[in-house]
């Protein structure tokens, strides 16, 4: 695989997939995402295409099959209509590149897009029609959209690869790379985003530990997260990556206590107004 560069930026996710057109016409593409910008591809490496991440504005995934999904962009720009395995895997990848801008991107669940044409003709693509035209949904396709309702990818504050400790053999450790997840239930870890996550831990209750480096083979760039006897020792690839989930934990930790204590509180005043009712 070729490396692209762009503003000193390497394309740091890259898949191949298959683009629709508006006939549901299939083509074999290379996808690679830099942190500002996406490309197309053909088979031979040529450029196809490219939109800026800045221009998305809604992330389609479709009903009708688990692994297609359509970007799509501001007025003037044509959509994507996309399928891969790892739809899931990407969709987070992209939401994370544009967490910190606005508009961010919607995403929803749903089975048509209206497309403009340059010669201003307005097409109404119907993919629950199309492609169940084409057969029913294959029993992968329907594991791939079961797994991603039920792993809230939708959901995600932070996302991306990490390295997880473990005990390796005479008593020493090893590390193994997974994809993790902070979402609103919790922290999900994975082997493969199209399979069920290996665990979840618990954010809300643990507690967060800065690990001694000299624990660690001198690594500066390791957390541990802490509930009751559980434990799970995480290390990040770079400093900022290490500030930046440190953050994302404490947050969600921090935002969840409030709403908490919010809703006690209208519970509180309601049980009194209901006693006052009575006396």
């Amino acid at each position: 695989m070729h490396q692209y560069y762009e503003d000193n930026q390497l394309a740091v996710f890259s898949e191949i997939l298959h683009q629709y057109n508006s006939k549901f016409n299939m083509t074999e593409m290379i996808i690679l995402i830099t942190s500002s910008s996406l490309y197309l591809l053909d088979r031979k490496c040529n450029i196809k295409s490219r939109v800026d991440l800045a221009d998305l504005r809604e992330i389609i995934l479709v009903k009708a099959n688990a692994c297609m999904f359509a970007l799509s962009f501001a007025k003037g720009l044509p959509p994507l209509i996309l399928q891969s395995f790892r739809r899931a895997e990407l969709m987070i990848y992209v939401l994370s590149q544009r967490e910190r801008s606005n508009p961010k991107p919607r995403v929803v669940f749903g089975d048509a897009l209206r497309v403009t044409l340059r010669s201003g003709k307005t097409l109404h693509l119907d993919f629950d029609k199309a492609m169940k035209n084409r057969g029913a949904l294959s029993a992968t396709s329907k594991k791939v959209m079961e797994t991603s309702q039920l792993n809230n990818f939708v959901n995600a504050i932070a996302c991306g690869y990490l390295e997880k400790q473990s005990k390796g053999l005479f008593g020493g450790s090893k590390w193994t790379r997974f994809f993790v997840v902070l979402s609103n239930i919790g922290l999900l870890y994975f082997k493969d985003v199209l399979e069920p996550p290996v665990d979840l831990f618990p954010i809300l209750n643990c507690v967060l530990v800065d690990v001694d480096p000299e624990e660690v083979s001198g690594s500066t760039t390791v957390f541990r997260l802490e509930h009751g006897r559980k434990k799970a020792t995480f290390k990040c690839v770079s400093l900022s990556e290490y500030e930046i989930w440190k953050k994302a934990v404490v947050q969600l930790q921090q935002d969840t206590e409030n709403k908490s204590k919010t809703l006690k509180a209208k519970e509180l005043a309601r049980m009194t107004e209901l006693q006052r009712q009575v006396l």
